[in-house]
């Protein structure tokens, strides 16, 4: 790994290396370390990762048992929030949200939002994050989708088979966000018989956890997702010159769309109808495909 400091942080990808290693997960085993230049010596999982594998035709069931295992070993640990990480409290959650503001809006209307409507915005997730059911905090990767998983032979444990990768910016949060992460995936389409499968899985896994409680968490930490990554999508595009994701940005508008009909997320419901259209017109989703073809025009 080269990552030159002040850009990326190797540190942190140790200590969460090293802090997953002990929980029994299976990250890339760490061979050297020079901080100072911003490189590591590390093990090499392979090319299985599952994204690819799903491309080649494996069974998407098989792997996602497999993610869905590993992300239920680390959850259960009850060594696993044992370490210095922040929390995804409201500060940053605003914070993230912001990117939306930010970039895709901004793109997709051609106006910034003004400080009346962010103001709006910040309270609607203040309320939305107070009024969340309790769950017991975990370990939250982030990323945890197909494009960081790897398929490796796991000596036996099925849990092992599933190696972790890009989890340098580990937090402690809700058990919900992974599994968003993973089942509302912003690059893949999944089907719905799929999802609603393997969250099934993880309830006989983690029978502790409230379903009810578990949903909301979903709703709202998944609409929160879905804001920061389109944000991020477009600001590749226009800060960095990186259009690779652009296909993907209609895909997370309509994730986005899809929660948004719920009830627990009313408020924000109303937010966006004033600022894309209505949900059921199409309106709401076309400055997505538009900027998917890379116009910046309004």
């Amino acid at each position: 790994m080269d990552a030159p400091p002040p850009l990326e942080n190797t540190a942190a990808f140790v200590t969460v290396t090293e802090h997953l290693t002990k929980l029994g997960a299976r990250a890339p085993a760490i061979y050297a370390h020079d901080r100072e230049h911003g490189l590591l010596l590390l093990e090499d999982l392979g090319d299985r990762t599952f994204s690819r594998l799903l491309d080649r035709g494996h069974h998407p069931a098989a792997l996602y048992r497999h993610a869905i295992g590993a992300l239920s070993r680390i959850h259960q640990h009850p060594a696993a929030t044992n370490i210095a990480l922040p929390a995804y409290d409201a500060r940053v959650a605003n914070a993230e949200a912001d990117l939306l503001l930010d970039w895709y809006l901004r793109a997709a209307t051609g106006r910034a939002v003004n400080a009346a409507a962010r103001a709006q915005f910040h309270q609607v997730w203040a309320s939305l994050l107070a009024q969340l059911p309790p769950l017991p905090a975990v370990l939250v990767l982030r990323d945890y989708h197909v494009d960081n998983l790897v398929l490796c032979d796991g000596n036996g444990d099925p849990h092992r088979a599933c190696a972790l990768l890009d989890y340098q910016d580990a937090v402690i949060g809700s058990p919900a966000y992974d599994l968003v992460s993973l089942l509302a995936d912003a690059r893949r389409d999944l089907a719905p018989s799929l999802v609603a499968d393997m969250l099934r899985l993880y309830h006989r896994q983690n029978r502790a956890l409230n379903p009810h409680a578990l949903r909301h968490h979903r709703l709202v930490w998944g609409a929160h997702r879905h804001c920061k990554v389109a944000g991020i999508f477009v600001r590749l595009w226009l800060r960095d010159g990186k259009d690779t994701y652009l296909r993907h940005l209609p895909r997370v508008i309509k994730l986005l769309r899809r929660d948004l009909y719920a009830a627990e997320l009313q408020p924000l419901r109303s937010w966006f109808e004033d600022h894309l259209g209505k949900l059921d017109d199409a309106e709401f989703c076309a400055p997505a495909e538009r900027l998917a073809r890379g116009d910046k025009g309004v």
